[in-house]
């Protein structure tokens, strides 16, 4: 029936059958430098809190790291922890939700 030349699909719920489905997966998050994802956080927050679960799926995936190197630059970032219910209906508690609470003065270097 199966020839050498023809390879066996691997069994659902296989590792190689996830890894299949995954990589088939669109991911809408680009790439985005460490400036950028500065930049976008900065670009979010200023229109609205937001939490570090939109902020990754917005393609900051070093929220907090990030949020770091923003209020050395001056920003006055708050933190506040609360809990988020995902679209599968799973709590994620103790999520991050930043929000920007005063620019830096001057000129923002």
């Amino acid at each position: 029936m199966s020839g050498p030349d023809k390879k066996k699909a691997p069994a659902a719920g296989t590792a190689r059958a996830y890894k299949k489905e995954t990589s088939d997966l669109n991911h809408s998050a680009p790439f985005l430098s460490t400036e950028e994802q500065r930049a976008k956080i900065l670009g979010l927050l200023r229109m609205r809190p937001h939490t570090s679960y939109e902020l990754r799926r917005a393609g900051c995936y070093q929220c907090p790291t990030r949020v770091f190197e923003l209020r050395r630059q001056g920003y006055e970032i708050e933190t506040q922890r609360v809990t988020v219910v995902d679209q599968d209906g799973f709590s994620h508690p103790f999520v991050a939700l930043y929000s920007l609470a005063d620019e830096v003065k001057g000129d923002g270097q």
